[in-house]
């Protein structure tokens, strides 16, 4: 019978924006085959609407005493690498540790290229307001049936949104805006025909405003492309068979090959894009804006 566990917690928001924490217990068991063999158990998911690192560890240890589970026979804490899981003094890892010494920590490295991710989108405004652009259009579409029923049936396609937490599965977000983005404008026009109340009138007039230029295709080429290459090497890192040396050339061609050499293509592709997008109201080229 196992004592000794690991307990590995990772949390997701739902549509409520409510968090979804899930729990895994890892431990060793020695099986009647006389071998160790690694076994997961699944306690559950519970709901919690605070993110800080106290309450999440006061869920931890309330889930282990729901289950009977003494937390002094932890002996490792998995979980991602955001400051309020695996901060040093206010995180769920350090308010853990201080209650059993020996629930050392080992953060989730496979993880880091999501949060490189993150961290870099938060660095450009440009970024930031595309895929809150996004996100405002999947807001658009997804807030009534009828709206939603106008989206799909005229592009043939679903908007998804974008995702908070695994920052590479953006691409699902991305990718109908690179596969149907004159049926997306064409349904946002249809909008204009619904009764929409004045502030619904305002998005709908801005999306389309912010669709048609030649800046909307280049980005979303580059962050289609960009977000391939990224959840390429974000899945591969969570191969169980990888090497330190496998991840290293990974990230060595993300960087060098996939993203900076194909820059030239990149706007090659987004002209031609563009070019055959022009006689729907798409701008083929950049426009020189005044200076005041």
């Amino acid at each position: 019978m196992a004592i000794y566990y690991s307990i590995l917690v990772d949390g997701t928001p739902d549509v409520s924006h409510t968090e979804q924490i899930a729990f895994v217990l890892r431990f060793v068991y020695y099986g009647i085959d006389k071998k160790w063999v690694v076994k997961e158990r699944f306690p559950g998911v519970e709901s919690l609407d605070k993110k800080k690192g106290v309450d999440i560890a006061k869920l931890i240890i309330d889930v282990l005493n729901q289950n009977d589970i003494d937390l002094k026979n932890c002996r490792g804490q998995g979980y991602d690498n955001g400051a309020n899981m695996s901060g040093v003094y206010k995180g769920v890892q350090a308010i853990i540790l201080q209650r059993n010494p020996q629930a050392f920590y080992m953060p989730c490295s496979t993880h880091n290229l999501n949060l490189a991710g993150v961290h870099s989108l938060e660095s450009s405004v440009e970024m930031k307001n595309y895929f809150g652009r996004i996100q405002l259009l999947y807001n658009l579409f997804s807030g009534s049936p009828i709206r939603w029923k106008i989206l799909t049936e005229t592009t043939g396609l679903s908007l998804h949104q974008t995702s908070q937490t695994r920052w590479s599965a953006r691409i699902e977000a991305v990718k109908p805006l690179v596969k149907r983005p004159r049926e997306i404008l064409l349904s946002l026009q249809k909008l204009r025909d619904l009764d929409l109340t004045a502030d619904l009138l305002i998005d709908v007039k801005s999306l389309e405003k912010w669709i048609q230029p030649f800046e909307f295709i280049i980005m979303t080429t580059f962050w289609f492309k960009a977000l391939q290459a990224i959840n390429y090497v974000s899945v591969s890192f969570q191969s169980e068979n990888i090497t330190l040396d496998d991840e290293m050339k990974l990230m060595k061609i993300l960087i060098e090959d996939r993203l900076r050499s194909s820059w030239p293509e990149l706007i090659n592709e987004a002209h031609l894009v563009a070019s055959g997008l022009a006689s729907y109201g798409f701008q083929s080229k950049l426009v020189q804006k005044r200076k005041n």
